[in-house]
């Protein structure tokens, strides 16, 4: 298991985000297929909680609007 964050903006307010954690299940390993697993896990753990629509900022995102 693992757990990840994710951060929801707040509107009008002086704290920017809202940091959330989630437990998922962790597939270790380097290779880009193995990190690509975890990202669906932690969506489906977002989604489980009433989260959806989310964007992943990273390498491996689906989107490429994520991808840095």
């Amino acid at each position: 298991m693992a757990e990840r964050p994710v951060f929801i903006p707040i509107y009008g307010s002086q704290e920017l985000v809202r940091e959330i954690f989630f437990n998922l299940t962790w597939n270790p390993g380097f290779a880009p297929v193995q990190k690509r697993r975890t990202l669906p896990a932690l969506h489906e753990a977002a989604a489980r909680s009433g989260w959806t629509s989310l964007l992943e900022i990273s390498s491996k995102s689906e989107a490429k609007l994520g991808r840095t």
